[in-house]
Order: C-alpha cells, then sequence, then structure tokens
C-alpha cells in the first residue's frame, strides 16, 4: 500500500505520497511520454486519473469508472445531448468515443486517434477508393479536413453537413460569395452548388457532376 499512499498523511487525493499522475507514472513509466502529446486531455494534464480510473478496483476493464459513453458524459455531458430533429454519426450515437477519440493524448486536433481523412475512411472506405481514383478532388478532401464541412458528431442538416449549399460553400469560396452578391447570378448557383458540382471527387474538373455540355443541357 505504500507504494502509493503515505502511512502518515497528505493532502492529495487518497493520502497519495504526490501528485496522483506521478504515483501512476511510478508503474506506468511508459505511460507518461505517450499521454502528453499536444493535445492532452484535460484530466491527464492535471494528473487527475482518479476521475476516470478506480485506484483499487471496479467493474470495468482498465479500472475504469464507467463504460463507453457514460464516462466521457460525467464531463462532455451537454455535447452528448441531442436535440430532437437532428441526426447523429453512427459512433457518436452509439457512445463509441474511441472510435474517432484517444482517451489520453494526441498530437491530432480534437485529440484524434489519426488523420482526419484515415479516420473516416476507415467506415466510408468507398469514399477513399473514389477519391484516389478522380481526378478532380475537393480541397477539404484533397487535405483530410473532413469536418471543414461535416460535424463529427451531430447536425439537424441532412449528411451532416454544418450549414447548406450555398452558405457552407461561401465560407471558403468569398470571392465567389462577393461576385454572386454584386453580379447577376445563374438561377441554380444561387440555390444549390451541388446541383452541377460533387463536393468530394469526380472525373472531371472542376468538380463537375457530369460533362459540361451535357450538364448545361439539362
Amino acid at each position: 500500500c505504500t507504494a502509493c499512499h503515505n502511512p502518515h498523511g497528505s493532502d492529495f487525493e487518497a493520502m497519495a505520497k504526490d501528485r496522483l499522475d506521478k504515483v501512476c507514472y511510478r508503474c506506468h513509466s511508459d505511460s507518461e511520454m505517450s499521454f502528453l502529446k499536444t493535445n492532452t486531455h484535460k484530466p491527464v494534464l492535471e494528473g487527475n486519473c482518479s476521475s476516470c480510473h478506480f485506484a483499487h478496483g471496479g467493474g470495468e476493464k482498465k479500472l475504469l469508472r464507467a463504460g463507453g459513453a457514460a464516462l466521457c458524459s460525467n464531463c462532455h455531458g451537454d455535447l452528448m445531448k441531442v436535440a430532437v430533429g437532428t441526426s447523429s454519426h453512427d459512433p457518436f450515437k452509439e457512445g463509441e468515443c474511441l472510435t474517432c477519440h484517444d482517451a489520453h493524448g494526441s498530437n491530432e486536433s480534437g485529440m484524434l486517434v489519426g488523420k482526419q481523412d484515415k479516420i473516416c475512411y476507415e467506415c466510408h472506405s468507398e469514399l477513399g477508393k473514389d477519391v484516389k481514383a478522380s481526378k478532380s478532388t475537393h480541397s477539404p478532401v484533397t487535405s483530410g479536413q473532413c469536418t471543414k464541412c461535416h460535424s463529427p458528431h451531430a447536425s439537424k442538416i441532412g449528411k451532416l453537413l454544418l450549414a447548406k449549399s450555398p452558405d457552407l460553400c461561401q465560407v471558403c469560396h468569398k470571392n465567389l460569395q462577393q461576385r454572386m452578391q454584386k453580379e447577376r447570378v445563374h438561377t441554380p448557383a444561387a440555390r444549390d452548388c451541388l446541383r452541377c458540382h460533387v463536393p468530394h471527387a469526380s472525373g472531371g474538373a472542376p468538380l463537375l457532376s457530369k460533362p459540361l455540355q451535357s450538364l448545361c443541357g439539362e
């Protein structure tokens, strides 16, 4: 017991001899370097291992205080509430937070377990194949920034989009937005960019859904 506890008294939780993470790292020495990344989970950064783990024993694997999303909801409860009429990403809906996120630390933003496109293509493999085979690809897709257009958790808009077209597209295409505000606008362009363009990848430039003459001929 005295490997972790001070037998005489301590101001630290559970009478630990030292800050709790330092106590844990005495045995889990390999974890300190793997946990302290560019983005580190707040409890890890604060040395509060017991916010997620029991120190002595529990009914869950890895001595966790709860299983799955129930553990994450203790801190992220508001984020995990899904409003009525909202569609949810399957891993989010099923409470599989660790499909996308690392529980301790990551060098990727959002504490992701890897690059966004790599994670997304594990489920959306057909899209990954289409992108590799296409001549023209959307810049966010090429750079693996799926969350520039999609919410990774939930959205009230179809396909988990952050906003509807053309508003979503004009977040990046500001020059086009300015032209459309000042000049005469092609009706389909004013209504929906996806009337002519595909959002991910296309066999022809610039991301057209069909060859130009066939598209305009409609």
